[in-house]
Order: structure tokens, then C-alpha cells, then sequence
């Protein structure tokens, strides 16, 4: 009569308990730590963006006043949170945003 060899790893009975309770865990660590990573890196992709912006439109009020020879005005609206080339106020700030004017002697 020939004997069955039957592994105790090999089962149809699905997963066990534990294996289940690991499985959670580890979802569970990374849905923990996940969305705080991805939200940091929204904010500072903004500011960047933001950024970017407002350094295009001065260094745009400063090819225009070389091109033309003469002053052009950069206006920021802090009330408005607003900023542009004279009337044409296009930029927008950030509410996040703080601008500090530096200005030479």
C-alpha cells in the first residue's frame, strides 16, 4: 500500500489568521505614513510654482525696462494678494505665500 506524503506548508483551507493580521498591519503602517509624504510634497511643488511665477513677471518688468529705456513698474497688491506690471495685475500670491521687500540704498 502505497502512503500519502502530505506538507503541513501546502493547505486549501486559504490563510491563516496571522497572515492576515500581518497583511493588515502593513497596510496599515502604510497608509499611515503615505499621505503625509504626498501632502508635504504638494505644498512645496505650489510654492515652487509660485515662485517661479513672481520671478518670470520681475525679471519680464526688467527686460522691458532695458528694451525701452526707461522705468517700469512692478506693483504688488499685498491687500489684493495680487501682482503685475503696472495695471495689468496677472499674477496671483499664494495665501501661504509671505513677500519680504529688501530695497538698496
Amino acid at each position: 500500500m502505497a502512503r500519502r506524503r502530505t506538507s503541513p506548508i501546502t493547505s486549501d483551507r486559504g490563510f491563516t489568521l496571522l497572515e492576515m493580521l500581518v497583511v493588515l498591519a502593513l497596510l496599515g503602517l502604510i497608509l499611515a505614513v503615505v499621505p503625509p509624504v504626498l501632502g508635504v510634497g504638494t505644498d512645496s511643488a505650489r510654492l515652487r510654482a509660485d515662485t517661479r511665477g513672481l520671478a518670470a513677471a520681475l525679471a519680464t518688468a526688467r527686460s522691458e525696462a532695458i528694451l525701452a529705456g526707461r522705468e517700469v513698474a512692478f506693483v504688488v497688491d499685498a491687500a489684493r494678494r495680487t501682482y503685475g506690471l503696472g495695471g495689468a495685475m496677472d499674477g496671483r500670491l499664494d495665501d501661504g505665500m509671505r513677500v519680504d521687500l529688501l530695497t538698496a540704498v
